[in-house]
């Protein structure tokens, strides 16, 4: 039995029990969308990329490297008077006494204290009873010793603990004026002590620490700005990377500290990657509970103008509902947050799965105007669809599955939902809507009614164009030909770019604040470059020859103009060497590896009057050694950020002025030819870093784009081919998405719009959505052209039903997609009107360009059809 008898005996048979079914089915399901997440990582790659593990294994290895919050004041004058180095002691306090427990915290210990029993419980339930603060943090440590000292450690209590003290304890450091170590020389050796920990009380005292800050380059850039007019406080954090909800808190109470707790006259601006992971939480929560209303009213108005019936509006809609309840569900089933791309799948299932629904309901009411009651109509309709619905819908989640082929998990999950709820809603519009169709009260009269004159100009309309086309087919084809040369032109002018910070309007807090710290201060992104000496000795970044190499690359870096600031194990050893020597510039340097100090009195030295006789000879190694193990002695604690305890492997940070991708990848590409030339053999380059890691996914994002368009139009061809039974029907079949493809890429070049993870998913929009189009005109045509009909009236005939169909359908989803253009994030804006861009040409390219194809070449193609019809008919005005 044919797929269309079964389908068509089963919703004939029992339509009340499919839509009992199908209602109850997607109802169990929606139980599952309060577990939803959200996803606001700012790296596009995925946690298996081989870029992010090592990532995560750098974090391990050095500190200082978990996720940067830059504070940025800025002084009407100078940060150097005794109300502004007040504020910035107050506000560094404040930081570091953070804590973000919630009541939800004390809920999810009070379920824990239910699971677990003996002394652990008691233990628990007095902390509850007490309160939690910094000062009982160890009591809860014990608290948990004790749970797995007694077995009754789970994973989901281990990941309660895991947030509780994440929340108490979010801060692990501060740096800022009032609390980051200056290194001092005195009598021979070094004393090291924050710049000042009680706040100045004269004029002097300001003078002495503005003078010991503007000499240290150590703090140029990052504490001191612009002579003194900017401080930065930088806030690193122990929240997770994936934990949102958490780094929103964190954002919050540095506003409320910033705004309310200490207050001061200087303005003040706060980037970093937690605090965008943070506002790209809310925006999307905001933006998801304020698109998905506009785009439904869109959809409602578009299918209300293409039927004018309560039925044609409810009947598509209705069944695309369920189709996004059970998608969405599915992603809260199996675990997988919403991104920044995959929440506008509501807007993709609602406009593309919609497709589906407008088609079977014009079929119906055509055979309905005709004359036929509805059993039969709905016979009539799913004879006719049923093929081309399945073939639209697997090519249509062929073309988006394709988009799971790229490592940027963004697109990934964005293209596996839309696939599956493509053909949820197939599965719907095959069964559900026949059945809801013979169950909904039908008026022949009213249908015809609403025949209305929108009908009756599309129809006209398509007639003509179809005319002109076929009887102009050639110089359709030249014109299609000179347009597709100049797209192709406007596509090589597209770049690849990725900035996150370009995910929201100009005048967001988050754009405000970022460009002004990558304008002013050293940056707010991170270039990692871990240098690993490949020597057998021990401790051979101790060596003078190594360290030098190490500190001419970061004085080719600092001369980089994306470059703001570069810290290291040499800036270090610089200091310290200047320090130890009274601050002669003769000694800003690393040490040679064979040094002669010269022992005369520092005014000489200063003077330049050297002599043999008071120099002494001193290996440049062994002076490393003292001066770090004198570094260490006398508190000093930053080692750890810049070199592992081996001495093998050093971290060079570049701090960043800007978050571009392509800047980045250029930069780091430039770096790796420095490196060729100039870096001894045996020291090894590796980079890493949140700005290497956006580097990485633009090269992933081009990667990902190529793989997944030549997959998806492989993959369709095979299947319109499998459809058709003929390889030149389905290449003119893809014909029209070529050229919406082309056009879009085209346009994208000419009005200077990126490739990037947002404009990466339109190639399968065109191919996934624009392939409607072709099935259904196709089908439609060959169907006629058996039938006996004659190539022009088969046209006519086929653009009375199927592209009066397709031009509805393009309205109706562009309409939707309309929605888009209100969201608070740019790469939905431009999704939603470069679909709506390709709904346009997608469906004018399908109803000039394919007739004008079989016009020319009927004799290769309609031949097959039927065999019996290869003179060329005028149009036949009753046909038409």
């Amino acid at each position: 039995m044919k797929t269309e008898k079964y389908l068509e005996h089963i919703v004939t048979g029992h339509p009340r029990l499919i839509i009992l079914l199908f209602l109850t089915v997607t109802a169990l399901f929606a139980f599952f969308l309060p577990q939803l997440q959200q996803d606001t990582n700012p790296f596009l790659l995925q946690p298996t990329h081989e870029s992010r593990i090592f990532w995560e294994k750098t974090k391990d290895t050095y500190t200082g490297l978990k996720g940067n919050t830059y504070v940025l004041l800025e002084a009407t004058d100078t940060v150097f008077k005794a109300e502004t180095l007040e504020r910035i002691h107050r506000l560094t306090e404040a930081f570091l006494e953070i804590q973000l427990i919630e009541e939800e915290d004390f809920e999810l210990l009070k379920k824990m204290a239910a699971k677990i029993n003996g002394e652990a419980k008691s233990r628990l339930e007095e902390l509850l009873v007490l309160g939690l603060g910094s000062d009982n943090w160890q009591e809860l440590e014990s608290v948990k010793e004790l749970i797995e000292q007694s077995g009754q450690m789970t994973p989901d209590i281990n990941d309660v603990f895991t947030q509780i003290f994440v929340r108490l304890t979010p801060v692990i450091d501060v740096m800022s004026l009032s609390n980051t170590d200056n290194i001092i020389g005195v009598d021979g050796g070094l004393d090291i002590e924050p710049i000042y920990e009680n706040v100045p009380e004269n004029a002097d005292e300001i003078e002495m620490i503005k003078k010991q800050v503007s000499t240290n380059d150590l703090f140029k850039e990052v504490l001191t700005i612009k002579n003194g007019k900017y401080s930065s406080i930088i806030i690193e954090t122990a929240i997770n990377d994936d934990d949102t909800k958490t780094k929103y808190l964190m954002y919050l109470k540095l506003l409320d500290i910033l705004q309310n707790k200490v207050p001061g006259n200087e303005k003040f601006y706060i980037a970093g990657i937690p605090v965008f992971s943070a506002t790209l939480s809310h925006t999307m929560k905001t933006d998801t509970t304020r698109l998905f209303p506009i785009v439904f009213l869109f959809v409602i108005f578009g299918l209300w103008l293409s039927f004018r019936m309560l039925k044609g509006i409810i009947v598509p809609l209705f069944v695309v509902l369920l189709s996004l309840i059970l998608t969405i569900s599915l992603k809260a089933v199996f675990n997988i947050p919403l991104n920044i791309i995959s929440t506008s799948i509501p807007v993709f299932i609602l406009s593309i799965g919609v497709a589906d629904g407008i088609h079977i309901y014009s079929e119906f009411r055509d055979y309905i105007t005709e004359g036929l009651n509805k059993v039969d109509a709905v016979r009539r309709t799913m004879r006719e669809l049923t093929s081309p619905v399945i073939m639209t819908s697997l090519t249509t989640a062929v073309a988006f599955m394709a988009l799971s082929v790229t490592e940027i998990m963004q697109i990934k999950h964005f293209g596996i939902f839309v696939a599956i709820g493509t053909l949820i809603a197939m599965v719907f519009s095959l069964v559900f809507i026949p059945a809801l169709l013979i169950v909904l009260p039908q008026s022949v009269i009213k249908e015809k009614k609403n025949i209305t004159w929108l009908d009756r100009f599309i129809h006209k309309g398509l007639v003509k164009v179809s005319r002109f086309t076929i009887s102009n087919p050639k110089p359709i084809l030249f014109v299609s030909l000179m347009i597709g040369i100049i797209a192709f032109y406007g596509l090589s002018l597209i770049k690849v770019e990725n900035n996150p910070i370009d995910y929201f309007k100009k005048d967001s807090e988050l754009v405000i604040s970022t460009n002004k710290i990558d304008s002013t201060a050293s940056g707010s992104s991170v270039l990692n470059i871990l240098v690993e000496a490949l020597e057998t000795d021990d401790e051979p970044l101790k060596k003078p020859e190594n360290l030098q190499a190490i500190e001419d690359l970061s004085q080719y870096l600092e001369q980089q103009q994306l470059v703001g600031k570069v810290l290291g194990l040499s800036q270090l050893i610089r200091r310290i060497n200047l320090t130890l020597h009274d601050e002669d510039p003769l000694f800003n340097r690393i040490p040679h590896t064979i040094e002669k100090i010269d022992t005369t009195p520092s005014e000489t030295r200063l003077n330049s009057q050297r002599s043999d006789k008071g120099e002494e000879t001193i290996y440049g190694r062994q002076m490393i050694s003292q001066y770090l193990l004198l570094y260490e002695n006398s508190g000093g604690d930053v080692l750890s950020d810049a070199v592992d305890s081996r001495y093998r492997h050093a971290n060079v940070q570049a701090m960043i002025r800007s978050n571009s991708s392509s800047e980045i990848a250029r930069l780091t590409e430039d770096i790796k030819k420095y490196i060729a030339v100039n870096f001894p053999k045996n020291l090894n380059v590796t980079f890493t870093g949140t700005a290497h890691l956006s580097a990485v996914a633009n090269r992933e994002i081009v990667n990902g784009q190529i793989n997944s368009l030549v997959l998806s139009l492989l993959m369709t061809l095979f299947l319109l081919v499998l459809m058709f039974r003929s390889i030149l029907t389905g290449m003119f079949a893809v014909i029209p998405l070529l050229a919406t493809a082309l056009i879009n890429f085209g346009v994208m070049g000419f009005m200077g719009v990126p490739l990037d993870i947002g404009t990466a998913i339109i190639s399968s929009i065109v191919i996934g959505v624009g392939v409607d189009y072709s099935i259904h005109y196709l089908n439609r045509l060959q169907n006629n052209i058996k039938k006996g009909l004659p190539f022009q009236n088969a046209i006519a005939h086929t653009v009375k039903h199927s592209g009066k169909a397709i031009v509805l359908n393009a309205f109706t989803v562009g309409t939707g997609f309309v929605a888009l253009l209100f969201s608070v994030v740019t790469p939905l804006v431009t999704i939603g009107w470069m679909v709506i861009l390709t709904m346009i040409i997608s469906s004018f390219s399908t109803i000039v360009l394919l007739p004008a194809l079989f016009s020319i070449f009927q004799n290769a193609t309609i031949h097959k059809w039927n065999k019996n019809n290869l003179v060329k008919y005028q149009f036949d005005p009753e046909t038409t």
